[in-house]
């Protein structure tokens, strides 16, 4: 199986993304048969879309990375909802409200979440279950390549909290053991 992991690099008060790290941590690497292409997507609601749209045509499964500067665990989201509401601009100054595109209010993940909290309640990571991706460009990658999805492909989105790399490893390596 062919798994993009992608993450985010710098963006407002985020200097040292962990979410960087983490894509480049795991590109290259095969996680039982899962051969990992880790890639930064710019924080740009754009440039991120534009980046990924052809990536996710060459992978089987995507699981997306973003962080989440106020939460003290890691976050399994389970929906892309259709809607901007940058409070802040993104590296390229956009600042976009509204729909994100023809098409539902939201779209369920396509990778199995239970899987991935078996396996982080095993190893007692901490984490939530949550419904809401935010409004920046974290959903919107996420909506969009819920929207691009073809059949068999899986795709789901982990937001970590702002701690250090080395706290983070262990859960990413056990969430794509799942996907």
């Amino acid at each position: 199986m062919r798994l993009l992991l992608t993450g985010f690099g710098p963006f407002g008060s985020i200097v040292d993304n962990p979410t960087e790290r983490l894509a480049r941590h795991f590109h290259g690497r095969t996680i039982e048969d899962r051969a990992i292409t880790g890639v930064v997507l710019p924080t740009s609601f754009a440039r991120a879309t534009a980046t990924l749209a052809p990536l996710l045509a060459e992978h089987d499964a995507a699981l997306m990375l973003g962080v989440a500067e106020t939460a003290e665990v890691l976050r399994l989201e389970t929906v892309g909802r259709n809607a901007d509401d940058a409070r802040m601009p993104d590296v390229d100054g956009a600042q976009p409200v509204g729909p994100i595109a023809d098409g539902p209010s939201t779209l369920p993940v396509t990778i199995e979440i239970e899987r991935i909290a078996h396996g982080w309640d095993a190893a007692r990571i901490a984490y939530a279950v949550s419904d809401s991706a935010g409004a920046y460009v974290c959903n919107h990658t996420l909506y969009q390549a819920l929207r691009a999805g073809r059949a068999g492909r899986r795709v789901g989105f982990i937001h970590v909290p702002n701690v250090p790399f080395e706290g983070l490893v262990t859960a990413i390596e056990l969430a794509i053991s799942a996907v």
